[in-house]
């Protein structure tokens, strides 16, 4: 069995010669999941449409009840948690070469480490799986406990599924997830998240203190007719169950532009963390590339105001006391993003030398405790040999 070794923060550095700025942005593929008894993804999918009240409703939810998912992936597919994003690229582009990425991860392993780089006592304890295959680096989230079991508290579930309908076709799909790919100081990395709704799909969305709700009601409606899909058409492609996988995979749904995706958030009025909660996700947002931000107001889970805020420039809506919009979050946090970038390098570095499955943990904010993961493999073989295909590119 292999060493520990460590990871300090001190070690961690950024350099001033590199842009943080994303560029090369793309999206590359997307996926539900079904619920089903076998466990199955829709190719590519479709988000839940953002379907507003009409102005002055009144909206009363229970909390949650708990037992939600907190990590679907690992849930249903406990072996290769990030198996999902592969099988859905093969669907999305068959031919897809890995000969220029740097990082295959998810969004909240990117969040868990700016924090960590930033010297920020991280929002959770974390660990996080990653193994070198070829030229690339994969790392996701570590999760033991990938479903809730606790008991009630907020309304964040309620709040989204009572807001959000989804595509006829797809209305037993429980979750939405992405992959992007885009550039970040000079690293190609693709990025898994999930995304909650899809807002204006097709047109220019545009939000006022004068918008009118009931104004969406005729559109929303409009937009679900016209992403029906028709379970009983003969372009509907079978499922197909993937040797070796516990997961089937059918091709259904559409890509949807990452211009109209947006979050949910939800927030007690009187709360005076309102600024902190706000500024906290912006990370969320920017890591995915999410250009919109829904907040539901409550008072003891009854939602009257509900805000849809885009989140692009700096001429956006004002979310927080310091901050105006992407532009000036990733001016702000320059230094972080970068140092971010060193970590990143680190990370690599010791899986590209350890050549076995790792764990990354938190240990303090001085501190990052690196394990090996012993008889582990994180992909099946196939997957091994198609990111293998590619050297990928190493990090400087």
């Amino acid at each position: 069995m292999g060493k520990s070794e460590f990871i300090l923060w001190s070690s961690v550095t950024a350099n001033p010669s590199l842009s943080p700025s994303k560029s090369e942005f793309e999206p590359l593929t997307s996926y539900n999941w079904l619920k089903t008894s076998r466990p199955t993804i829709a190719v590519p999918g479709h988000p839940a449409v953002w379907s507003p009240k009409p102005a002055g409703t009144k909206t009363r939810l229970l909390p949650d009840r708990g037992g939600n998912f907190i990590n679907e992936n690992a849930a249903r597919c406990e072996t290769y948690p990030m198996e999902p994003l592969f099988r859905a690229l093969e669907v999305s582009n068959p031919d897809f070469s890995f000969a220029t990425t740097s990082i295959i991860t998810d969004r909240a392993s990117l969040r868990r480490l700016l924090e960590f780089a930033s010297g920020s006592r991280p929002s959770r304890i974390f660990a996080i799986n990653v193994q070198r295959f070829g030229g690339v680096t994969m790392l996701f989230t570590h999760t033991n406990t990938p479903r809730i079991r606790g008991g009630p508290g907020g309304y964040g579930e309620g709040f989204e599924k009572e807001f959000a309908r989804w595509p006829q076709g797809l209305e037993n799909s429980s979750r939405h997830h992405r992959v992007i790919r885009y550039t970040f100081c000079g690293m190609e990395m693709i990025v898994r998240y999930e995304a909650d709704v899809v807002i204006g799909e097709g047109e220019d969305h545009k939000v006022d203190e004068d918008h009118d709700a009931t104004d969406d009601q005729q559109a929303i409606s409009n937009m679900l007719s016209s992403l029906s899909i028709n379970t009983d058409s003969p372009k509907k492609q079978p499922s197909q169950s993937i040797n070796g996988s516990n997961f089937t995979v059918q091709k259904l749904g559409k890509l949807v532009p990452n211009s109209h995706t947006a979050e949910m958030k939800t927030h007690a009025v009187g709360n005076k963390n309102f600024y902190k909660k706000m500024k906290a996700a912006y990370p969320q947002l920017w890591f995915s590339h999410t250009p919109n931000l829904i907040i539901g107001m409550h008072n003891n889970g009854v939602f009257e105001d509900v805000k849809v805020l885009d989140v692009r420039g700096k001429d956006s809506v004002r979310m927080s006391k310091e901050n105006d919009g992407f532009v000036q979050w990733e001016n702000n946090n320059q230094h972080n993003l970068r140092k971010l970038r060193s970590l990143l390098s680190q990370i690599c570095e010791i899986a590209t030398r350890r050549k076995e499955a790792l764990i990354v943990s938190y240990v303090s904010k001085e501190l990052l405790k690196v394990d090996p993961y012993p008889k582990r493999s994180w992909l099946p073989e196939d997957i091994i040999m198609w990111i293998g295909g590619g050297k990928g590119k190493d990090l400087v």
